[in-house]
């Protein structure tokens, strides 16, 4: 059984990706780092998990960093976030959970649909 994972995308913020790691290796959590010529790949595959390969249109690197979280219960799940947040890494990055959909996307256009949700519940949020 694969455990606990998470992929991690830090453009230009690599001095993070020290605290990133040892905040999951506190908590039991495999932590995979997603270099930008890997972020066309799928989801599924980054994970190394049994996918049905999927042919995804090349795209640029996303340019925010991104954690995709993989194999959490929630409580479990709330424990890391806050371990992050505690650790100081920031709202600005941009989070997910695998669903049995997203594993087929590339890690770009998931990055590109959060990136596109987080735009729009700012603006909502900034309209009240």
């Amino acid at each position: 059984m694969i455990g606990e994972q998470v992929l991690c995308y830090l453009p230009g913020q690599s001095g993070q990706a020290p605290l990133v790691q040892q905040v999951c290796a506190a908590h039991g959590v495999t932590c995979i780092l997603v270099p930008p010529n890997r972020t066309c790949e799928t989801i599924g595959a980054l994970l190394s998990l049994p996918v049905p390969p999927k042919k995804v249109p090349i795209s640029l690197p996303p340019s925010q960093c991104a954690l995709v979280l993989h194999g959490f219960s929630r409580p479990r799940m709330d424990a890391l976030l806050s371990a992050f947040s505690e650790a100081g890494l920031g709202t600005d990055i941009l989070k997910a959970v695998t669903t049995p959909t997203n594993l087929g996307w590339s890690f770009s256009a998931l990055c590109q649909e959060l990136a596109r949700e987080h735009a729009g519940i700012t603006n909502a949020v900034s309209r009240q």
